[in-house]
């Protein structure tokens, strides 16, 4: 199986607001006005609840059942690898994520990969902004995982169990690769916030070059130990890279 490369992009300037399930739920990024392609909307109109896992998938009219079905499978996949990486399991709370899906995303212009532009000025001037302008900074995100300001962390900001994908996109649906990929990335940056903060410092804008996964699959743990077989190692995971 080819492991395509996803980058979740942490950026820390918008607030989704959390009230109102069941209605439509506008998050607007820094600037830009109603007509702005980088002020995203995300909606409640559809909740959905992952039976294992009961992770909450919110969206405008509801994502398929393999969209719910893969990002259970993609949270158990995940237990697995924090309790191989000897970590501590218990802080994966699933039941308390909810998942923003979108259904008016885009491609990425080379990669071609589920996305939806956004602004990031804190990835101005690198190799993802989209905007020449020198002082803006625009990206596709496949993912965005949110967060608000805080007095009462050393970083600044909370981290919230909620995080924005597509399940559409180029009026298409996603595929199930994609979905397994951002459901799990999204709740490994959660994941060290909680329990690892350097950890999660180094990792949370991936300009440093640090890409998913952050927490190692487990089948690439034992390909490390046992190179001479790595014929014997099934690939369920992805590697990770940036949206171009």
């Amino acid at each position: 199986m080819r492991l395509h490369k996803f980058t979740t992009y942490i950026l820390l300037i918008a607030v989704v607001a959390f009230a109102g399930m069941g209605k439509k739920c506008p998050k607007k990024n820094s600037g830009g006005g109603a007509d702005d392609k980088t002020v995203i909307k995300v909606y409640t109109d559809v909740v959905q609840t992952t039976p294992e896992n009961k992770v909450r998938i919110a969206s405008r009219s509801g994502v398929p059942a393999n969209f719910v079905a893969t990002v259970d499978r993609s949270m158990n996949d995940l237990r697995l690898d924090i309790a191989a990486e000897n970590l501590v399991p218990q802080n994966i709370a699933p039941e308390q994520a909810i998942i923003y899906a979108l259904e008016d995303c885009t491609l990425s212009p080379e990669q071609r990969a589920p996305s939806f532009l956004m602004n990031a000025p804190n990835y101005d001037g690198t190799e993802y902004d989209q905007d020449p302008r020198p002082g803006y900074g625009k990206v596709y995100a496949a993912e965005y995982v949110v967060s608000t300001p805080t007095w009462n962390n050393p970083l600044g900001f909370v981290l919230h169990s909620a995080w924005v994908v597509c399940s559409r996109a180029a009026g298409a649906p996603v595929s199930d690769e994609y979905t397994f990929n951002v459901a799990r990335y999204g709740y490994e940056h959660k994941f060290l916030f909680d329990t690892q903060p350097e950890r999660f410092r180094a990792t949370m804008t991936h300009t440093n070059g640090a890409g998913h996964p952050l927490i190692a699959p487990r089948q690439q743990r034992a390909t490390e130990r046992n190179p001479a077989r790595p014929d014997a190692v099934p690939v369920t995971g992805a590697v990770a890279g940036g949206l171009r």
